[in-house]
């Protein structure tokens, strides 16, 4: 079984475009919370996941788009958080991705992180629209025109190409996905399962079970 640093922070991959990553972190900031653990926002391109491992997002199937958003509906309500679709979706994540890396907005990201979820997947607002972007982060009392000219800078572009490569190479395929130390959980419903190892519950490895798991069936007669 792995050994995880029990100083280890949890990092939090995610992309404005993923209703589940609106309801996840609504969840990973209180829970982090409650285990003294540090949050490491870390904003990505949901689109370079995609393309590198050849999947689809749920809004390209139709059908299922319309079950997630319908899903994630019911679960908002089941948590008592306010839930309602952006005026567009999808949409270029692109600007809001930026927004919300650490370059961008230094020791205002959680609050520019909370505005936009907030803006986007609370109010209906349009996440890929710039000027509305600068609006909702002045109405939240943010510098709305500081913070754009931050997004725009090498380093914070730089910043969201790193996170995206750095969460393909750790294997991730999807958002939210969360980190503590080496263990990787994706999902909203991964929340109770972050909250068993933090803890104590040990770490699993795949390669302390792969013996144990079925080998494929040969499909030759």
């Amino acid at each position: 079984m792995a050994h995880t640093d029990p100083s280890a922070p949890i990092e939090f991959y995610f992309d404005f475009l993923s209703p589940y990553a609106f309801l996840a972190w609504h969840g990973v900031g209180p829970l982090c919370a409650r285990h003294g653990r540090q949050l490491e926002p870390k904003p990505l391109l949901l689109a370079a996941l995609l393309n590198h491992w050849g999947t689809k997002g749920p809004a390209e199937t139709p059908a299922k788009a319309r079950f997630v958003f319908l899903d994630c509906a019911r679960r908002a309500r089941s948590l008592g958080i306010e839930f309602r679709c952006p005026l567009y979706h999808p949409f270029n994540p692109l600007l809001a991705c930026r927004l919300a890396t650490n370059a961008a907005s230094g020791d205002d990201q959680r609050a520019v992180i909370d505005c936009l979820w907030q803006f986007g997947w609370q109010q209906g607002g349009d996440l890929g629209d710039a000027s509305s972007l600068k609006s909702a982060l002045d109405d939240a009392g943010l510098s709305g025109a500081k913070l754009l000219e931050g997004a725009g800078t090498p380093d914070a572009k730089q910043e969201l190409r790193n996170n995206s490569e750095t969460a393909i190479e750790r294997g991730v395929f999807g958002v939210p996905t969360m980190f503590h130390g080496e263990s990787m959980f994706w999902g909203f419903d991964q929340l109770d399962l972050l909250d068993a190892e933090l803890c104590g519950e040990p770490a699993l490895r795949l390669e302390d079970l792969v013996e144990r798991l079925p080998r494929g069936a040969s499909a030759s007669r």
